[in-house]
């Protein structure tokens, strides 16, 4: 086993890199050790800082040979006797100049073309000193509205459309623009490279901080734990046929991410064996079009794809401009995430808590939502008649964020539906949902506990516990009775939980005994298990047990 040491700071690429003391500069070094082998790691320094453009990323070679209990890891160290307790920082973006724009009329504005392919809608754009995520719900390569910010990209992945008179270049327009896409990672782990680790780095500014990735057949082992990431998405995890990558993102913090915070993709429906995402913290995607704090397309034709998303906690996700369905989604399962275990999750000031959208067979349970807008919203986008939901067992607190009743796409959806809304229906289209403890929160926000897509469909939706709405289900289309026969226990009154002006109380009885309103502590006290790091870490069941 070797130990090989990186300092931005003292270090010289003239030394030996294998002592603390003769540490390497720069990161390329890293690929230029062609064989590390199990038990080998490249170490940065604490203190250490390295800005870096998709052409000088860490990119190792694919003759790496870590094992699954022994890996190659990409950690830090402390070059003084005493730690100061930091993360090595990774910038990882491109800033443009003036001669890399060019104005292009039929698409109202200016072109870039970024130096690798297959960026897409999640990459972010500093325009001067503020970071923006795409706002604008488009066809790749259409022509960008004239608004200061409004941008695109090319139908080829690799180009930026940006507005900005015909007569001013960006650059001089916004002041500066920094381009950080997520398809490329400051550090990319891609096909061949076996079993390795990423550890106790943290990114800034950067697109995409880990990019665990295979396209062959060779079981490929990556861990990304205890990293941080601000202004950008902590890690991507994907696979094309016959891709064979398995993934542990774990204990790792995300904030101020644009698009999304930590991504699970197989693209074109193969590549990725196993994919686990717990104990993450995941807070502030507020750059405009924030998609998901999770979000998953984990779907694999060559094997059944395994993927756990659980105990992480997820909050503060914006909404767009244009009040698309997908905004301020917390954990977000796309088309044809396909029998993923989401649990134990919590969930909390987002505007929607979870959405299920043509997925087959995901099952959510046991995750605790309160202080978002909606609780799950469920969908056919992709016409595939292929829908199959299943929660149970989570707790829900919802409709008591104060957006506008027409904010998230038009009045019924927005104002009346705040637990379980269900859309565009094709096919086959299955929602079972089972003890679950759903509590409308806020005040007048909402009518019924399930509203219903009106072609139908396939429901099971007795044995909840609700309280405070009128009626458990209308069709959400024109707010009609439903016609389903379901059996819920609750009451239209959200007692005992509640006051009258919805605020929860402080105290309750249960048959004749008075308790503390467990309620009061969703989110905080569920299960009373405390994390390492001081949050407390929900449970199988909800606190709807206590009923």
């Amino acid at each position: 086993m070797a130990d090989y040491y990186l300092d931005n700071n003292r270090g010289s690429d003239s030394n030996s890199g294998t002592s603390a003391s003769a540490p390497w500069k720069n990161l390329s070094k890293i690929a230029a050790v062609t064989a590390a082998a199990a038990g080998d790691a490249f170490l940065l320094a604490d203190d250490s800082e390295w800005t870096l453009t998709p052409s000088t990323r860490v990119v190792p070679p694919t003759t790496w040979t870590g094992a699954q209990h022994n890996p190659v890891i990409i950690g830090k160290y402390s070059p003084s006797s005493q730690s100061t307790g930091q993360r090595p920082l990774i910038i990882c973006n491109v800033e443009t100049v003036v001669g890399d724009w060019t104005y292009n009329a039929g698409l109202n504005g200016w072109t870039y073309l970024y130096p690798t392919a297959h960026i897409n809608r999640a990459v972010l754009l500093r325009l001067g000193d503020s970071w923006l995520a795409n706002t604008y719900d488009m066809t790749a390569g259409a022509a960008v509205e004239s608004v200061n910010g409004r941008f695109n990209i090319g139908a080829d992945a690799q180009t930026v459309i940006l507005y900005a008179p015909a007569g001013t270049n960006p650059v001089d327009y916004y002041g500066k623009v920094v381009v950080s896409a997520q398809a490329s990672g400051a550090i990319t782990l891609s096909s061949g490279r076996k079993w390795i680790t990423v550890q106790d780095i943290a990114f800034r500014e950067t697109g995409c901080g880990v990019l665990c990735y295979s396209s062959d057949a060779l079981a490929a082992g990556y861990v990304v734990e205890r990293c941080r990431s601000d202004i950008g998405c902590l890690a991507t995890v994907g696979g094309a046929s016959p891709g064979n990558v398995r993934a542990w993102i774990r204990d790792n913090e995300v904030y101020d991410f644009g698009a999304i915070g930590i991504h699970v993709n197989s693209s074109g429906g193969a590549g990725i064996a196993y994919a686990e995402v717990y104990r993450n913290r995941i807070d502030r995607g507020v750059h405009g079009w924030a998609q998901g704090g999770i979000y998953l397309q984990c779907r694999n034709a060559a094997r059944d794809a395994i993927c756990f998303v659980h105990h992480n906690e997820i909050s503060n996700c914006g909404w767009g401009t244009k009040d698309k369905s997908l905004d301020g989604c917390g954990i977000y399962a796309e088309t044809g995430s396909d029998g993923a275990m989401i649990y134990g999750n919590v969930v909390h000031d987002c505007y929607v808590a979870m959405q299920d959208n043509s997925g087959r067979r995901n099952i959510w349970s046991g995750n605790v939502i309160y202080n978002c807008r909606r609780g799950i919203r469920i969908t056919d986008e992709a016409l595939n008649g292929q829908m199959d939901h299943i929660s149970y067992n989570n707790t829900f607190f919802v409709g008591d964020l104060s957006q506008n009743a027409s904010s998230f796409g038009n009045t019924v959806q927005g104002a009346d539906y705040p637990a379980y809304w269900m859309h565009r229906p094709t096919g086959t289209f299955k929602v079972t949902a089972k003890n679950n403890l759903i509590v409308k929160s806020g005040g007048q926000r909402g009518r019924a506990v399930f509203g219903l897509p009106a072609s139908g469909g396939t429901f099971n939706l007795s044995g909840n516990w609700t309280y405070g709405f009128e009626t458990d289900a209308l069709n959400a289309s024109d707010n009609s009775a439903s016609g389903l026969s379901i059996t819920n226990a609750g009451t239209s009154d959200p007692s005992p939980y509640l006051n009258t002006d919805y605020s929860l109380k402080t105290t309750i009885s249960i048959g004749g005994i008075p308790m503390p309103n467990p309620l009061r502590n969703a989110g905080t006290y569920v299960q009373g298990v405390t994390l390492r790091n001081g949050r407390t870490q929900p449970g199988m069941t909800p606190i709807g047990a206590y009923q």
